[in-house]
C-alpha cells in the first residue's frame, strides 16, 4: 500500500488562495521570492527536510509567492526587489 505524499508547497497566485491556504490548522511559512535570486531556489529542500521531521502532516506547509508576478499581496509589492526571499510565518 503506498503512502499519500504530503503536500509540502503551494505556489499562491491570488487573495483567495492564499486566505484558503492560511485558513487551515499547523504552521504556514509564506515565502516571497523572485525567480532571479539564487538563496530564493534553495530554500525549499531545507523545509522539505523540516517538515519530514514532524510526524503531523498538518504542522507545516510552504506558501510562495513570486514577488515580480504578485498584485494581491501587499507585503510582497511592498519588498518587491528588496530583502528576498522574505518569510511571513502565520498560524
Amino acid at each position: 500500500m503506498a503512502l499519500a505524499k504530503v503536500q509540502l508547497q503551494v505556489h499562491i497566485e491570488n487573495d483567495e488562495a492564499l486566505c484558503d491556504q492560511l485558513c487551515g490548522k499547523g504552521l504556514k511559512v509564506v515565502e516571497i521570492y523572485s525567480e532571479w535570486v539564487g538563496p530564493c531556489r534553495s530554500v525549499l529542500p531545507t523545509f522539505r527536510r523540516i517538515r519530514q521531521d514532524k510526524e503531523d502532516e498538518n504542522a507545516l506547509l510552504l506558501l510562495t509567492v513570486c514577488a515580480e508576478k504578485c498584485e494581491f499581496l501587499e507585503t510582497a509589492i511592498e519588498h518587491r526587489g528588496h530583502s528576498e526571499p522574505l518569510f511571513l510565518l502565520f498560524r
